[in-house]
């Protein structure tokens, strides 16, 4: 994808520190892709409030490492449209898309169905998949809660 050169001209270590939430560092290299930030923004909402509105461990565990995941494509992009004033990763990626699926559940939903990479039918089937597969991890989660909680506890070395 090549990019207008004024973007070139933006500071790749600001661009970079502005991708810590992902999203931010898209508005700063004004890519204008409102619906891309958007998105970016309520998932990150998301895990911000997981993770600091929860006294569990291991709800914690789980948003830092939804975290990462949001956190590796749109740092890298960033990274690349400030350097070279073009990307060859884009948040719009099949893979990335997948993972955030994967990761971050109905949070992910308006990336796909944004996304080119993939036909209606893939999308109608993430759709679908994707409720199926959150209420499966939610049952095994519920089931093993506390055991992975006392586990985290035990290793960190607090009492609960």
């Amino acid at each position: 994808m090549n990019i207008d050169s004024s973007i070139k001209r933006k500071s790749v270590w600001i661009a970079g520190l502005l991708s810590v939430i992902p999203g931010l560092s898209l508005l700063y290299l004004d890519m204008g892709r409102w619906k891309r930030v958007i998105a970016l923004f309520v998932i990150d909402a998301g895990i911000f409030l997981a993770f600091f509105l929860s006294g569990s461990y291991l709800m914690k565990l789980l948003a830092v490492n939804i975290y990462i995941f949001t956190f590796l494509a749109p740092f890298i992009e960033s990274y690349q449209l400030a350097k070279y004033g073009k990307n060859t990763l884009s948040s719009d990626t099949r893979w990335y898309v997948v993972v955030l699926l994967l990761t971050t559940g109905f949070n992910a939903l308006p990336l796909l169905w944004q996304s080119e990479s993939f036909s209606r039918k893939a999308k109608i089937s993430w759709s679908v998949a994707v409720p199926v597969l959150a209420a499966l991890f939610v049952t095994v989660l519920v089931r093993y809660w506390d055991m992975a909680e006392a586990f985290l506890r035990d290793i960190l070395g607090t009492s609960g």
